[in-house]
């Protein structure tokens, strides 16, 4: 008998830590605006300053709720989203753009995550934000974002991205480039310094 009710209590508990709970993966309750940055790799990938359109793709990344830094979360495979709009960007969010909705997505985790939104340029072949990063494209992540799973199946109580905050998207300089950067500035600052 104690090794049933042992058994039944282990269960339980890894039901608990481990269930999961829906999410609604879109920003159309934000006032988050993803834009692109003054860094942008081409003018295929929209004019900067401009929100993001569909040439862009939102994907979903999770973790514990105890996760601080993008690095720390996981990729949900099939979360993505594209934007809305009629371009790859547009000046406005008229026609949609800077906005996405993935839809109701089920995480395998426990009621308390953080997520993160991954925003990546899906042309010329990239096919995920890690693809789009290697390959130089406009890419961008969102500040993690505190999400409260629930099993509910009423939409009013499932909980989505409002507490989205604004980011960019670009490309971002690799390493050798940004040393090279911090190399010429301490020389100009050495010159300067010896008149």
């Amino acid at each position: 008998m104690k090794k049933i009710v042992i058994t039944l209590f282990s269960v339980a508990a890894a039901t608990t830590m481990y269930g999961q709970g829906n999410f609604n993966f879109n920003d159309l309750n934000s006032t988050a605006q993803i834009t692109i940055s003054s860094n942008n790799a081409g003018a295929s990938e929209g004019a900067k300053g401009n929100f993001v359109g569909t040439g862009y793709t939102a994907s979903l990344y999770y973790g514990a709720a105890s996760s601080t830094q993008f690095s720390q979360l996981t990729l949900f495979p099939g979360a993505d989203a594209i934007f809305f709009g009629g371009a790859a960007s547009e000046a406005d969010q008229l026609n949609g753009a800077g906005f996405f909705d993935g839809g109701n997505t089920t995480l395998p985790f426990p009621a308390g995550i953080e997520v993160a939104v991954a925003v990546w340029w899906n042309g010329n072949g990239a096919t995920s934000y890690a693809s789009a990063l290697a390959s130089g494209y406009n890419t961008g992540v969102s500040a993690l974002v505190p999400i409260t799973l629930t099993t509910s199946a009423d939409p009013s109580t499932i909980q989505d991205l409002a507490a989205l905050q604004s980011f960019t998207v670009g490309v971002v300089p690799e390493p050798t480039t940004l040393a090279l950067c911090g190399l010429g500035a301490a020389s100009l600052l050495l010159f300067r310094r010896k008149k």
